[in-house]
C-alpha cells in the first residue's frame, strides 16, 4: 500500500494499479496546493480512485486544471445531465468574455474584434471541462448509455453551432454581408453525418460534417467578392478553431471526408451543386451515410431543404433490395481491412461489432423507408425497437442486438476515455485490461472478455441470417479483391497503398499509384452517374488484380486507363467486363501487345463485344460469311444511309481487330 495516501483511494482499486493512483494522487494534491485549492475536498475518495483507475484522461484532465473540477463540484454539475440549451448557456457566458479580451480594440487597431487565439483557448477548457463531466458520470454508474452518447453530441453541437455563428457575425464585420443573386443574406449550413447526426457520437469521436449555402452571389462590403469564397473562408477559420491542436489540446477532430467528391470536392457547396451531386452520382454508401444526416449548425431553414432534397436520394419510392448487396460489398471491405490490419479484436468494425448492428437495422430502412415513412429515423436504438414492432425483427432477436449494443458502445466509450484517444481495441495492456475490467463491473479482464465475445457472437448470427450470401466463404476468394477495393477508393494511405499493389505482384507500384490517384482526379470521373461509379470501383480491382501478370505494368495501365476514360459516360461497357472477367482479361493482353489496338477499341469501345467469345475473335470468317454478316448489319439499318455507314464502319473496324489480334 502506496504512504501518506488514505486507504480508503485504494479500496476499489486492482493491486497492480495502485502505484499509479498514487502518483496521481501526489500531483493533484501539489496542482491543488499550488493553485490555491483544497485537494481534500473530495469527498468519496473510494469513487476517486475507482475514476482515476479507469481514466487516465480524468485523472490527468484534473491535475492539469483542478480548477475545472472545482467549478464542476461548486455548481453539483457532476450530478447533472445538460442539455443542449444548457450547454449553449455555459459557453455563451464564456464568449461574452471574448468579445472584449483586448480593451484597447479599436477600428483602426485591429481588422477583427475575435481573438481566435482566446477563442480557441476557451473553446478547449469548455471541452475539457465537459468531457470530464460526462466520464465521471459515466464511470461513477449515474449515467445510462443513452445519456452518455446524446450528452457528448449535444456539446459538439453546441461547439458547432455557437462557434460558427460567433466566427460567421464577426467575419461579417470584416468582409461584408454574403447575398444570394436576389439579395438576400444566406448563412452557411453545417449538416451533421453518422453518429454526431444520429445523437450516438463517442468519447473521442470525429465529427463528420457537410458545409453547404443556398447559391452564389455577392459579398456586399469594402471589397468585391463571390459568397463563395466568403463560405470558404469561414469554413477554413472554423475547422481551424475545432480541429487544430494547441498546448489546451483541441476541442474536436473534423472529418469532411464525406462530403461530395470527398477529400478532392469543394469545401462548401450551393444547395443546387448538392442536388446535382446526389442525382447524378451519388453511391450506395453515400445513401447508407445520409440515414443519419441532420442540421447541427448555421442556418436551419435552409438545412431543411436540403435535408428535403435529400430524402429522395436516401430513401427510394419503391422497395429497393438492392440495399442487401451495398451493404454486403461495405461489410465486406470492412472485413478484409481489419483482416489486413490484424484489428479483429475492434469491437466497432470487427465481427458482430457496432457497425453490423448498423448495418441491419439501416437495411431495413434502404429497404423500406421510402414507402414506410416511419423507418425514416436516426437512432440505432430507436430503428430497432421501431423493427421489432412492426415485425420486421424478432422481438428476441432485437432484444439481443439491443443488449449488445448498449455493452459495446459502454465498452467503446470507456477504452476511448481511458486516454481521450480514438480507439476501437481491446486491450493488450494488463494494466488497461484491469481498467477496463473494473470500468465495466467485471471481477476480471477474462471474465469481461467472455461477455464481450458471447454478445458479438449473438450480433454476428443475427447479421449472417440477414445479409450472408450462401456460400459466401467459400467464394470469397473468387470475388473482387476487397483489398485493392480499399486502394481504389483511396482509403489508405500513399505508403500502405503502394506496398500492397507490391504485395499483390504489381510492378512499378508507385508509377501505378501515381496513374491511378491522378485518374481518380479527373474531371469526367467526378460526373459520372451514380450506377455508372459504382461498376468503375466493381471493375477496378478486377483490373488491377489482372494486371499483375504484366510485366510493364504501367504502361499498359496508361492504355487501359485511357480506355475505361473513354466508356465511362458508357458504363454498359464497365458492366460487360464486370460480368465478363474473360473479356477483361482479353482486353488486358491485348492492350499489352498493342498500343494500336487499345487506341482503337478507346475510340470504339462497342468493339469490346467482339471480346466476349475469344473463339470468335482469333477467326477469321470466309468470304461467304463476311458478305452475310455484313448484309443483316446494313438490313437492320434500314433505309437510314446514315447508320448504313455507320455500320460498314464497324464492321471493318471489327475485322481490323480480329485481324490484328491474331497477328499479335
Amino acid at each position: 500500500m502506496p504512504v501518506n495516501t488514505d486507504t480508503s483511494l485504494y479500496s476499489l482499486v486492482p493491486d497492480l494499479l495502485h502505484p499509479r493512483i498514487a502518483r496521481h494522487w501526489q500531483s493533484w494534491t501539489a496542482c491543488c496546493d499550488a493553485a490555491g485549492l483544497d485537494s481534500s475536498a473530495i469527498t468519496d475518495l473510494s469513487l476517486l480512485g475507482k475514476i482515476w483507475a479507469c481514466s487516465e484522461f480524468t485523472a490527468l484532465t484534473m491535475i492539469r486544471s483542478p480548477q475545472l473540477y472545482f467549478e464542476l463540484l461548486q455548481n453539483n454539475a457532476l450530478h447533472q445531465s445538460l442539455t443542449l440549451n444548457d450547454y449553449r448557456r455555459l459557453l455563451d457566458a464564456r464568449f461574452e468574455a471574448i468579445a472584449s479580451l483586448d480593451p484597447s480594440h479599436t477600428p483602426q487597431t485591429s481588422t477583427t474584434k475575435v481573438n481566435d487565439s482566446a477563442l480557441m483557448q476557451q473553446l478547449r477548457h469548455f471541452r475539457q471541462q465537459h468531457m470530464l463531466r460526462i466520464a465521471w458520470r459515466d464511470l461513477a454508474g449515474l449515467a445510462p448509455t443513452a445519456e452518455t452518447l446524446r450528452n457528448l453530441t449535444d456539446l459538439a453541437e453546441c461547439c458547432v453551432d455557437t462557434t460558427l455563428e460567433l466566427l460567421y457575425q464577426d467575419q461579417c464585420e470584416l468582409l461584408g454581408i454574403p447575398l444570394t443573386g436576389e439579395g438576400v443574406q444566406q448563412r452557411l449550413v453545417v449538416l451533421g453525418m453518422g453518429k454526431m447526426g444520429g445523437y450516438e457520437l463517442n468519447f473521442s469521436s470525429d465529427i463528420d460534417l457537410i458545409f453547404a449555402y443556398v447559391e452564389e452571389g455577392e459579398v456586399k462590403g469594402p471589397r468585391s467578392l463571390a459568397s463563395s469564397q466568403f463560405f470558404i473562408r469561414l469554413a477554413q477559420r472554423f475547422i481551424k478553431v475545432l480541429n487544430d491542436v494547441t498546448p489546451d489540446g483541441f476541442v474536436f477532430r473534423v472529418d469532411m471526408r464525406l462530403r461530395p467528391y470527398g477529400e478532392s470536392g469543394p469545401l462548401v457547396m450551393s444547395h443546387g451543386a448538392m442536388e446535382q451531386y446526389y442525382q447524378s452520382q451519388g453511391r450506395s454508401w453515400e445513401r447508407y451515410a445520409m440515414i443519419k444526416a441532420r442540421v447541427v449548425g448555421g442556418d436551419r431553414a435552409q438545412g431543411n431543404a436540403i435535408m428535403a432534397m435529400l430524402k429522395p436520394f436516401v430513401y427510394r419510392r419503391y422497395l429497393d433490395f438492392g440495399a442487401f448487396e451495398s451493404i454486403r460489398k461495405m461489410k465486406q471491405l470492412i472485413d478484409t481491412e481489419i483482416r489486413r490490419k490484424g484489428h479483429v479484436k475492434n469491437i466497432k468494425l470487427g465481427s458482430g461489432g457496432i457497425r453490423e448492428i448498423e448495418f441491419i437495422g439501416q437495411t431495413f430502412q434502404l429497404i423500406r423507408g421510402g414507402s414506410d415513412i416511419e423507418l425514416q429515423i436516426r437512432g440505432i436504438v430507436d430503428v430497432l425497437n421501431l423493427l421489432a414492432r412492426k415485425r420486421y425483427l424478432a422481438v428476441p432477436e432485437t432484444q439481443v442486438l439491443l443488449a449488445g449494443y448498449d455493452f459495446l458502445r459502454r465498452l467503446e466509450n470507456r477504452l476511448q476515455m481511458y486516454r481521450d484517444a480514438q480507439t476501437h481495441l481491446l486491450p493488450e495492456d494488463e494494466e488497461q485490461q484491469l481498467s477496463m475490467a473494473l470500468a465495466m463491473g467485471y471481477k476480471d479482464w477474462c471474465s469481461l472478455q467472455a461477455e464481450c465475445e458471447k454478445h458479438r457472437q449473438r450480433v454476428h448470427a443475427s447479421f449472417r441470417l440477414l445479409l450472408h450470401k450462401e456460400g459466401e466463404d467459400q467464394q470469397e476468394s473468387e470475388k473482387d479483391n476487397a483489398s485493392l477495393s480499399t486502394l481504389w477508393l483511396f482509403e489508405l494511405e500513399e505508403e500502405e497503398a503502394i506496398e500492397l499493389l507490391e504485395k499483390a505482384g504489381i510492378a512499378q507500384a508507385s508509377l501505378v499509384y501515381q496513374q491511378l490517384k491522378q485518374f481518380s482526379g479527373s474531371a469526367q470521373l467526378k460526373s459520372i452517374s451514380a450506377t455508372g461509379r459504382e461498376r468503375l470501383d466493381t471493375l477496378m480491382p478486377s483490373l488491377l488484380a489482372l494486371l499483375a501478370e504484366q510485366p510493364d505494368t504501367a504502361e499498359v495501365l496508361k492504355r487501359l486507363l485511357n480506355l475505361v476514360h473513354s466508356v465511362l459516360r458508357r458504363s454498359v461497357y464497365l458492366s460487360l467486363l464486370n460480368e465478363y472477367p474473360e473479356a477483361l482479361r482479353q482486353l488486358i493482353n491485348l492492350c499489352a501487345a498493342s498500343p494500336w489496338i487499345a487506341h482503337l477499341l478507346s475510340r470504339y469501345p462497342v468493339l469490346l463485344d467482339e471480346l466476349l467469345d475469344p473463339r470468335n475473335l482469333y477467326r477469321i470468317q470466309t468470304e461467304e460469311k463476311l458478305k452475310e454478316e455484313l448484309d443483316a448489319l446494313v438490313q437492320q439499318a434500314g433505309a437510314d444511309e446514315e447508320q448504313q455507314i455507320e455500320r460498314l464502319r464497324l464492321f471493318k473496324q471489327a475485322q481490323v481487330l480480329k485481324i490484328a489480334a491474331m497477328d499479335m
